[in-house]
């Protein structure tokens, strides 16, 4: 039992890498769908924060009757859901291909963004 902090903390770790793209890419394809209007991206956002906010307190009481198990039989449902739906949304391509390490090496010497990173807000 002793290694079970560390193999969480890994699964964590795979859990956040596989899971972190996702809310950009979103914002992307929303703004791609919405197209000449992303005036109304505020609109699509508040409805999201609106619906995650119910879904949250449905979930919360849900765990809070059945117990905390309960999380993975709404969690693994709730991704291959989300996984169906994506493969329904048309593509498009946009023609337009950016290099990643070019891109990454301008943001990193942006100033500040390494003291950010860090958790620093100032020198020292």
């Amino acid at each position: 039992m002793a290694g079970a902090p560390l193999a969480i903390a890994a699964a964590v770790a795979v859990l956040a890498v596989g899971l972190g793209g996702i809310a950009p890419v979103l914002d992307a394809r929303t703004l791609g769908i919405l197209g000449p209007d992303p005036g109304r991206y505020g609109q699509v956002r508040a409805v999201g924060s609106g619906a995650f906010i119910v879904a949250t307190i449905l979930v919360g009481f849900l765990l809070d009757r059945s117990g905390s198990a309960m999380l993975f039989a709404v969690y693994v449902p709730a991704l291959v859901v989300t996984g169906v739906v994506s493969l329904a949304v048309p593509r498009r391509g946009t023609g337009r291909r950016h290099a990643l390490l070019p891109g990454l090496g301008t943001f990193m010497r942006t100033p500040g963004v390494l003291l950010f990173l860090a958790g620093r807000s100032s020198p020292g």
